[in-house]
């Protein structure tokens, strides 16, 4: 199975909170919010977006829903 290492950083905070994590090369955003709340030990109540460096669009996960979001 193909993947990729990731290292996913909680922005604003000092010292910088991070974890690195390896994914499938197929994963989706809601999986992938799943594997975010277990590295980072969360119950489900916080927040979050995905973005990639030098993109425009974050993609977005609340409580219910995933959504597509302008960078601001």
């Amino acid at each position: 199975m193909s993947g990729y290492v990731i290292k996913v950083t909680i922005e604003n905070l000092h010292p910088p909170v991070w974890r690195r994590i390896i994914i499938p090369e197929r994963i989706t955003f809601e999986d992938l919010h799943d594997v975010l709340q277990i590295a980072f030990g969360w119950e489900n109540d916080h927040m979050h977006d995905f973005s990639l460096p030098d993109e425009e669009k974050r993609i977005g996960m609340d409580l219910k829903r995933c959504y597509l979001k302008s960078k601001q």
